[in-house]
């Protein structure tokens, strides 16, 4: 989350140290508003990156898993601009909340604050999952559902 944060930080700074010589006619203020809303949703996919981490065999799963909701998500944005069919399911994904550059001029902060809400619940479970952890190396446990694994064939 703290890459999340100084990523999203460069890309402002990015912004905004070359916007006076281009004459921009939004102020640091307006492009910090501009790139929130990116950092809110950079931040509830990373928290649910992180409670997948603690909740699947692997690392890689986790990001690979949360990664693909992500770009599921994006590509759900695309194809409901031409199916008006899954406007209802688009309607209730992260990206539908997150408002870009819309969020300087008409900032809708009840959207914002559910991001961060939401954001916040994941990093809490992934925390207290973390306080009740197994160490382990990654991987090496599996799924330990003992309802999914083989059965024992008893010996002669």
């Amino acid at each position: 989350m703290t890459a999340c944060t100084i990523l999203i930080a460069s890309a402002w700074l990015g912004w905004i140290i070359p916007a006076d010589r281009v004459g921009f006619a939004l102020t640091p203020a307006d492009l910090l508003m501009g790139v929130f809303p990116l950092l809110v949703v950079s931040l509830l996919f990373a928290a649910l990156a992180l409670l997948l981490s603690l909740v699947l065999p692997s690392s890689q799963a986790a990001s690979a898993v949360s990664g693909g909701l992500l770009v599921a998500n994006f590509l759900l944005v695309g194809i409901s601009n031409l199916n008006d069919d899954l406007k209802p399911l688009y309607e209730v994904t992260p990206l539908y909340y997150f408002q870009g550059a819309r969020f300087i001029d008409d900032p809708n902060w009840t959207w914002m604050l559910g991001l961060i809400g939401a954001a916040l619940l994941l990093a809490v479970l992934a925390w207290a999952l973390f306080l009740r952890r197994d160490i382990r190396v990654g991987g090496e446990a599996g799924w330990q559902l003992p309802w999914l694994g083989r059965k024992r064939q008893k010996a002669g």
